[in-house]
C-alpha cells in the first residue's frame, strides 16, 4: 500500500447573513419536479430564520406606506452568519436559479453579494 491517503471531498459549505437568507428564498424554484421541490424544501429549512433568531435580531416586517410592498428589517448588529453544508443538488439548483436570473436580467442589487457566492461554489 502506498502512503498516499484518498481525500474525501468536502460538501461546500455556504455563508449567509440574513440579506442572503431573504434572498435565497426568493431565487428558489416554486414549481418544477419533485425532485427539484424536494431539493428547493431542503435548501429552506437549512436556511430558515427561526422565532429565536428573529427575537435576537428584531426582525420586522413593516409595510411601506402607500403600497402592497413590505420591507424587513432587523439589528445587524445581532446577527450571525449561518453556514449550510449543501449536497451536489443542492448547489447545482442554487446555480441554476442564479443562471435563470442573470440571462433573464432579473438579478437586483441585493441579491449581488449572494450571487457571488453561489457562483464561487
Amino acid at each position: 500500500m502506498s502512503g498516499k491517503k484518498k481525500l474525501e471531498k468536502r460538501s461546500p459549505i455556504l455563508r449567509l447573513g440574513i440579506q442572503d437568507r431573504i434572498a435565497l428564498v426568493q431565487i428558489l424554484p416554486r414549481k418544477g419536479t419533485r425532485l427539484t421541490l424536494q431539493v428547493a424544501g431542503d435548501i429552506r429549512k437549512k436556511s430558515v430564520i427561526t422565532l429565536e433568531e428573529q427575537k435576537r435580531i428584531k426582525y420586522k416586517e413593516q409595510p411601506i406606506p402607500g403600497t402592497n410592498d413590505f420591507e424587513i428589517v432587523w439589528d445587524a448588529r445581532e446577527e450571525r452568519v449561518l453556514e449550510i453544508q449543501l449536497s451536489a443538488l443542492e448547489v447545482d439548483l442554487l446555480k441554476r436559479s442564479i443562471e435563470v436570473l442573470d440571462q433573464a436580467e432579473e438579478v437586483w442589487p441585493d441579491l449581488v453579494p449572494l450571487y457571488d457566492k453561489i457562483k464561487a461554489l
